[in-house]
């Protein structure tokens, strides 16, 4: 198994809660796996 760093990790939630925010924007479904990414705080 790859361990990937704390701030890598926060990196990623934090473009799944931009993604989140903008999609919707944009007139996109937001996949429920990038959902749930961007309910974790890490």
């Amino acid at each position: 198994m790859v361990r990937v760093p704390r701030a890598e990790l926060r990196v990623q939630a934090a473009a799944a809660r931009l993604r989140v925010t903008t999609d919707p924007k944009l007139g996109k479904v937001t996949p429920e796996w990038i959902k749930e990414l961007a309910k974790k705080d890490y």
